[in-house]
């Protein structure tokens, strides 16, 4: 493998990183103007989603270097780290729709606006 290659690919690990990053961001952020149930839920779903694309991108490439590139070399990993994913998307997603429920109730109670959340 050329040094060019190696570059690009790496680019497009760190590059396929960054959206899990931002919503992380943004939920952290939310976290510290708002503490409130939906933002942990919410920050919890985001880093369980990071970590676990971190693995995709990061981990299976080292478990399979050693020139094993058999499913079965890693296929005992797969399924927990899915589980885990799973989770960590239903996190997000209880997280969001009780956010939504709150600003929608919150607009539709106050006349002046959804200043209220």
């Amino acid at each position: 493998m050329d040094l060019q290659s190696t570059i690009l690919e790496v680019l497009q690990k760190i590059v396929s990183v960054i959206p899990s990053l931002a919503v992380l961001a943004a939920t952290l952020y939310y976290i510290s103007k708002r503490s409130a149930a939906e933002g942990y839920l919410m920050a919890i779903g985001a880093l369980i989603g990071l970590l676990t694309h971190l693995f995709y991108v990061v981990g299976i490439p080292l478990l399979t270097r050693d020139g094993v590139d058999s499913y079965a070399a890693y296929q005992p990993y797969l399924i927990p780290i899915a589980i885990l994913s799973t989770l960590g998307a239903m996190a997000f997603a209880i997280g969001l729709f009780m956010l939504i429920h709150k600003v929608v109730t919150t607009s539709v109670t106050n006349t002046n606006g959804p200043s209220g959340y």
